[in-house]
């Protein structure tokens, strides 16, 4: 588990739906740039998502259901999960469970440490082409969408973030400056399992 200093939180979007049978989620870490409860945070997270158009890259087969926020320091730091109903807006089918768009989280820290990733699934299928690659008018739809995420999370006084575990090099987290989609879709096995 990532460390959560006092002051900052972990965000989990947590997601659900026949694209994911088995359930999926979309970690981060934030920074208060002002007080927030447990709900305003959750609320705002997902209202970011809606504003920047990133229900519009995953199909009607997923639905953001819930957004868990834990705040630091962990030992002691309250939590709270929150219910939503935030569908994807894509028709059509979804590529399978284990496949997703993958975000590539930069910022100022050098090295692996100074680096985070997270994947969104529920990616339509007919935006990927028989080699693996996203199609070039998704991606750009995509980068758009990331870019305004980050953006409309800064707006309600949220900073993204990437948080360490125990043993990092890095101890204190750093700020997420871009969020980049790989243009090849990336897998994850253990969302096959039941």
């Amino acid at each position: 588990m990532a460390i959560i200093p006092s002051g900052y939180g972990q965000v989990n979007m947590k997601f659900t739906g026949s694209a994911v049978p088995s359930g999926a989620e979309v970690t981060f870490g934030v920074f208060f740039n002002i007080p927030h409860t447990l709900q305003q945070t959750a609320t705002d997270v997902e209202a970011a998502w809606n504003s920047s158009n990133m229900d519009t890259t995953q199909t009607d087969e997923i639905t953001l259901s819930s957004i868990g926020v834990k705040f630091g320091p962990n030992a002691t730091g309250a939590s709270g999960e929150f219910p939503f109903n935030r569908p994807g807006t894509n028709t059509g089918a979804a590529v399978p469970p284990n496949t997703a768009v993958l975000y590539r989280k930069g910022t100022v820290a050098g090295g692996r440490a100074g680096r985070g990733r997270f994947y969104v699934p529920g990616m339509p299928e007919v935006n990927v082409d028989q080699s693996g690659d996203i199609i070039a008018a998704a991606h750009s739809s995509y980068q758009t969408a990331s870019t305004a995420f980050l953006a409309a999370l800064v707006a309600s006084d949220l900073l993204m973030m990437v948080l360490h575990s125990p043993g990092s090099p890095i101890e204190q987290p750093v700020q997420v400056l871009t969020l980049l989609p790989d243009v090849r879709v990336a897998t994850q096995r253990r969302r096959l399992r039941r």
